[in-house]
């Protein structure tokens, strides 16, 4: 019974923790030092215990994670269309080095480009229709 409870108040730590570490990611996507090393120097943890944190999150690891919630960041600007720069430009300020590789990454996850989306006009049918149901599900239930 001991056990059970001190596994339980471990899993919630953890729980915790997690949630700390992707407001901290979420607050710093455009930031180009948001990387492995400087999570671990801000939540004092080592590259492994870090990993370890992650392991058993959706089977995302800590650098996917920023990758995939830096795409939804860009995706909800490019859906709210109050952005007129270039889509390089936008990239750019999440740190995506080249057009062409932040637009296969984008389209992997999503399932269309970043152009395609936004030449979209009115209620946005791939906003809704053709979501990518996973990195919804962990940006939106992981933000809490």
């Amino acid at each position: 019974m001991a056990d059970s409870r001190a596994a339980m108040a471990l899993a919630t730590r953890d729980d915790a923790l997690r949630g700390a570490i992707i407001r901290h990611i979420d607050a710093r996507l455009t930031d180009p030092a948001l990387d492995i090393p400087s999570i671990c120097v801000a939540f004092s943890l080592s590259r492994s215990a870090l990993y370890r944190l992650f392991a058993t999150s959706h089977d995302e690891g800590v650098a996917r994670l920023i990758k995939r919630r830096r795409l939804a960041r860009i995706r909800a600007v490019l859906l709210a269309n109050q952005d007129p720069r270039p889509l390089a430009e936008i990239a750019g300020d999440y740190g995506f080095r080249t057009a062409s590789h932040f637009s296969r990454e984008f389209r992997a996850v999503f399932g269309y480009s970043p152009g395609e989306l936004r030449q979209l006009d009115g209620d946005h049918p791939l906003g809704s229709a053709k979501r990518a149901s996973s990195i919804d599900a962990l940006f939106y239930t992981l933000s809490a």
